[in-house]
C-alpha cells in the first residue's frame, strides 16, 4: 500500500509539474471516454505484480527470487507474440534455453526453495512481462509515461485499498495504525519512494525501446540486484547456484546480442527493399520517358 500510494502521490505532482491542471482534466478526459478498460486492466497487473513478488520475498531468498525474474525474456517472447503478434528468430529462441536451464539448476539447489514462493515469483514475472507489452501498446496510442504511471498507480490504489478494507478485521485494524506510528513508517515511506522512482525510469525507457529490451535491460538490474543480496543478507550460495545464475546471466547477454542482430538485419532487408523499389520505379519511368519520345519520332516521320 505504501508502494502505491507514494506513486500516487508522485505521478500526481510530476504530471501537474508537466502539463498543468488543465493538461491534467484533458487526459483525464481521454482515457474515461476511449481508454478506461485498457487501464483498468494494466491497474489490476500492475497490483498483481506487486502482490506477487512480496508473496515470493515472505517464502524464498531475495536471490532466487531475482534469478526467477531474470527469466523475463523467456515469458517477453511468448507474450509479445500472443498479444502483439511480434515473432523472433531462431536466434533469440535459441538464446532463451540458457536462461530455463539456468533458472531450473537454481530451483533444485535452492536452500530456501518453497512452491508457494516459487509460483509467486513466476506469475510476479508474467505479470511484469505483461504489464511491460500492455504498456508498451497503450504508448503506441499516444500515452505519455507520465500518465500510464499515474493512472494505473490510482487504478492499482483503489484495487489494493478495497482488499484491505474488506478483509481486515476491526480487531487488527488498530494493530495497523500502530505498525504505521512506529520506526516502520520511515522505511514504508523509502520503500514507495524506491518504488516510485523505478516505475517512473521503467516507464520513461519503455517509452523509447522495444518491451524486448526493457526486457533484457531488467535482467542486468536484477543481476546486480542478486549479488547485492546475496552478500547484504548473508544468504547460503551453492555452487549448482551460482553456475544457475551465470547461465541466466549468459542467456540474456545471448538473448540480447541476437534481438541486435535480427533488428539490424530487419533494418537491413527493409532498407534494401525500398531502393529496390525506388530501383523499379526509377527503370519504369525511364522506359515511358523512352516509348513516349519515341511514339513522338514517329509522328514526326510520318
Amino acid at each position: 500500500m505504501a508502494q502505491l500510494g507514494t506513486s500516487v502521490l508522485g505521478g500526481l505532482i510530476t504530471e501537474l509539474a508537466l502539463v498543468g491542471w488543465s493538461g491534467s482534466k484533458v487526459g483525464i478526459r481521454r482515457v474515461w471516454n476511449d481508454g478506461l478498460k485498457d487501464i483498468v486492466v494494466l491497474g489490476i497487473i500492475r497490483v498483481a505484480t506487486i502482490l506477487f513478488g512480496l508473496t515470493a520475498l515472505k517464502y524464498i531468498n531475495v536471490s532466487f527470487t531475482q534469478t526467477i525474474k531474470s527469466s523475463g525474456p523467456f515469458f517477453t517472447v511468448i507474450l509479445t507474440y500472443v498479444l502483439l503478434g511480434q515473432r523472433t528468430g531462431w536466434r533469440v529462441n535459441a538464446s532463451l534455453f540458457p536462461i530455463v536451464l539456468g533458472l531450473v539448476m537454481c530451483s533444485l539447489s535452492d536452500a530456501s526453495f518453497h512452491v508457494v514462493g516459487f509460483v509467486a515469483a513466476l506469475l510476479a514475472n508474467c505479470a511484469d512481462c505483461i504489464q511491460n507489452v500492455l504498456s508498451k501498446k497503450l504508448m503506441n496510442r499516444s500515452y505519455t509515461a507520465s500518465q500510464l504511471q499515474l493512472y494505473t498507480s490510482v487504478i492499482a490504489a483503489a484495487l489494493q485499498i478495497s482488499c484491505v478494507l474488506y478483509n481486515e478485521e476491526a480487531s487488527t485494524r488498530s494493530q495497523s495504525l500502530a505498525f504505521y506510528k512506529s520506526n516502520n513508517f520511515l522505511h514504508l515511506f523509502l520503500a514507495g519512494l524506491a518504488f516510485y522512482s523505478q516505475s517512473v525510469f521503467a516507464y520513461a525507457f519503455m517509452s523509447l525501446v522495444s518491451p524486448v529490451t526493457h526486457s533484457v535491460t531488467n535482467c542486468v538490474k536484477r543481476t546486480f540486484l542478486i549479488t547485492l543480496s546475496i552478500y547484504r543478507f548473508g544468504e547460503d550460495v551453492t555452487f549448482l547456484n551460482w553456475a544457475g545464475i551465470l547461465l541466466v546471466t549468459f542467456g540474456v547477454y545471448s538473448y540480447s546480442i541476437a534481438t541486435k542482430f535480427e533488428q539490424t538485419t530487419i533494418t537491413t532487408l527493409r532498407i534494401k527493399s525500398e531502393n529496390g523499389l525506388k530501383s523499379r520505379d526509377t527503370l519504369g519511368t525511364d522506359i515511358k520517358s523512352s516509348t513516349t519520345s519515341f511514339n513522338h519520332q514517329e509522328v514526326k516521320i510520318v
